[in-house]
């Protein structure tokens, strides 16, 4: 570390480039001392160290786990299919899970909307395949929304879902994905940053933790006697010109 220490003067205070050879021996330098110190320190080795450790949510660890052992076994399809189970379980959560059916569910955007279907329209008319249009764009927008309120990156969902197989779960409780030409040619990186991505996500979401745990507080608290249930229309009394 003092030789990266006397690398880091040099190129701050008096401008000297270090060469390729000064580089290769810091990074060597570096690898080494964390190599050596995280035991000493957090009693686990580097190479053990993973950034799943910090998700808090229980079953969104179980599934990468999961994902885990099948990519371990060379299955990088059937990995990459349990990391789309894990991320839309995870989305799920938050945008239904606890406050499902709850008008006011902060990350929900609603209740989660169905297909079209009216007994009384016939579907083939114009009106009809409108009403159908109109139903699909908006179950996008509003799938999309739930992640972007959490704030996961679009873009990196969009690679994200064009990577992974798509996962259905069936009346029978069974889970199956179909594996294409596509998802046949992945390999250990693309399910590596895959992998990261949902990690990434999951410490993303877990910052919202808060917001979730006041509300179910708020809706499960018993009220004090001396506070009445009824809500009171009140006048702002403070500054109102202001247009």
């Amino acid at each position: 570390m003092g030789r990266l220490n006397v690398l880091r003067n040099s190129l701050k205070h008096r401008g000297v480039i270090p060469s390729s050879e000064d580089i290769a021996q810091a990074k060597g330098d570096v690898s080494a001392f964390f190599t050596d110190a995280t035991p000493a320190v957090f009693n686990v080795n580097l190479s053990d160290v993973d950034m799943a450790m910090l998700i808090t949510r229980a079953t969104t660890k179980e599934l990468l786990k999961d994902a885990q052992d099948r990519a371990a076994s060379g299955n990088i399809p059937a990995a990459m299919a349990g990391l789309r189970i894990a991320f839309d379980e995870l989305i799920r959560y938050y945008g239904e899970g606890r406050e499902i059916g709850s008008p006011h569910a902060p990350f929900g955007l609603g209740p989660t909307l169905g297909g079209y279907s009216d007994s009384n329209r016939d579907i083939d008319n114009k009106s009809g395949r409108q009403l159908e249009s109109v139903t699909r764009v908006v179950q996008s927008l509003q799938a999309a929304m739930r992640i972007v309120a959490l704030g996961i990156d679009y873009a990196q969902y969009a690679d994200f879902d064009i990577q992974a197989p798509e996962a259905t779960r069936h009346p029978d409780g069974t889970i199956r994905f179909v594996v294409d030409k596509h998802h046949k040619l992945l390999n250990d990186e693309d399910y590596r940053l895959a992998r990261l991505f949902v990690i990434q996500s999951a410490l993303q979401a877990a910052r919202v933790d808060n917001v979730l745990h006041l509300m179910h507080d708020r809706n499960s608290a018993t009220p004090l006697t001396e506070v009445s249930d009824a809500p009171e229309d009140q006048t702002w009394d403070g500054t109102t010109d202001f247009s």
